[in-house]
């Protein structure tokens, strides 16, 4: 027997239903069944049409992922584009190509194998099952001129979208996220289900240092400005006692607050709950109260609503306990203009409540010297109120590198609690000097 005609796991001979996907990898899973898919290598048949004619080709390859439980076989578009574009002048970047299917070795008689193929000894092909056919044969003109594959593309389906974002293979999986803002519709759903999933198997998830669904779910959701999520999200923090960023990584710190706001339809109350619940993790309660303000900044929540809240929560709302809470509302308290809350910030220092290293009693002082609207101006434009666009979030994260497969990304390591506040950079206040030496006014200088 021939190396070709060994015997497979996956044989040849049984007609197949086939995808393409950019992002096939160990990880994925059937876009019919849902079963694990693994690779094996076979020979595939393609047509590949160039400068007006047709040329085809077998092509070796392990670019193949059999699903074990049914009849699939997702294709790796990347290695057949590779393959179709042998022998094509290299100023051409892409050419229409079909997978026909997969040649049957096999199915040779032993004494022909010796053969080239061609009229007498044709091909012994088993065609894909889902091309459109003419009789006995795939439809070449109408499956070829689908150049993009998307017929027969894994992220022709909400479901297969959500499968190519469940798992980080080392790149940022740019087409799964744009096919998933295309078809929020039928996304969102799967996504919320994604992060229902989390609540009850976060531990369990957490294990797969390379699975990353439910992060995928909070800045897709976040975009489509999801109000369905705003329970579930909030739900998920509170599950996460004092450990999220064992599950969420840096997301809680960066973005969990734009994310609240882009979800929460203008409704603080859940935000609030956060705040005040002392069995959440304290990077969540922050991240809450900076919610809190970018509400106020993007025109939401009116200011004195916003004041009214920090008073209550100076004067009885927090725990008198020093904490990162703490120093988050005096800081929030600052950015929104802290006149009508000095006594009671003052207080708070007093106290020692507030770690001085992570805001200054003295800037928040002389910042309630200053002109309120030309506070509130100067702060919220620091940043993005809401999540607009996923792509931009995620695509820089260090996680998504070549080197990167397979090993957790950072912000999935061990987290190291807060007890209590450790002192944090200290960010240089508007009316302090300028750090570059200038003897202006920061405000006057590089903070303009």
């Amino acid at each position: 027997m021939t190396p070709q005609a060994e015997k497979k796991k996956f044989p040849a001979s049984v007609p197949r239903k086939m995808y393409r996907s950019n992002e096939v990898g160990g990880h994925n899973l059937c876009p019919d069944c849902n079963s694990t898919i693994e690779t094996e290598p076979h020979t595939f048949y393609i047509a590949v049409r160039h400068a007006g004619t047709e040329e085809f080709a077998m092509v070796g390859t392990d670019g193949g992922w059999f699903c074990q439980n049914c009849p699939v076989v997702v294709l790796d578009t990347r290695t057949f584009n590779r393959y179709a574009l042998m022998g094509v002048p290299s100023k051409v970047k892409q050419v229409p190509y079909l997978e026909l299917g997969i040649v049957d070795h096999a199915a040779q008689p032993e004494e022909k194998r010796h053969l080239p193929f061609g009229k007498d000894h044709p091909v012994p092909l088993v065609p894909f099952l889902n091309h459109k056919r003419v009789g006995d044969q795939p439809d070449l003109e109408a499956a070829i001129a689908d150049t993009d594959g998307a017929q027969n593309s894994i992220l022709a389906t909400s479901s297969g979208i959500v499968k190519a974002l469940t798992h980080n293979r080392g790149e940022f999986p740019r087409d799964a996220v744009l096919a998933a803002q295309d078809r929020r519709e039928e996304v969102a759903p799967l996504l919320l289900a994604a992060l229902n999933t989390a609540i009850e198997q976060a531990p369990e998830l957490a294990k797969d240092s390379i699975y990353m669904l439910h992060l995928y779910a909070l800045y897709l959701l976040a975009e489509f400005k999801e109000t369905k999520a705003y329970p579930v999200i909030v739900e998920l923090m509170k599950r996460q006692g004092h450990s999220p960023d064992d599950f969420f990584g840096d997301a809680i710190c960066e973005d969990l607050d734009r994310i609240l706001v882009s979800v929460c339809g203008g409704d603080a109350t859940l935000i609030k709950q956060l705040v005040e619940n002392t069995a959440v993790d304290e990077d969540v309660r922050s991240a809450s109260l900076r919610a809190l303000n970018l509400l106020v900044f993007a025109g939401v929540t009116p200011r004195d609503d916003a004041i009214a809240y920090m008073k209550w929560l100076l004067t009885a709302g927090l725990e008198r306990e020093p904490s990162l809470a703490w120093d988050s509302l005096a800081l929030c308290a600052m950015k929104l203009h802290p006149g009508e809350l000095m006594p009671q910030l003052e207080r708070a220092y007093e106290e020692d409540l507030v770690n001085p290293g992570y805001v200054a009693l003295g800037s928040i002082q002389e910042e309630a010297q200053e002109d309120q609207a030309e506070t509130i101006a100067y702060y919220k434009e620091q940043r993005p109120w809401y999540i607009a666009d996923t792509v931009e979030e995620m695509e820089g994260w260090a996680c998504f590198s070549s080197k990167a497969t397979r090993k957790p990304f950072p912000g999935l390591l061990p987290h190291k609690p807060h007890v209590p506040a450790p002192p944090k950079k200290v960010k240089t206040g508007r009316n302090e000097p300028c750090p570059c030496g200038s003897g202006k006014k920061y405000k006057k200088c590089c903070g303009r």
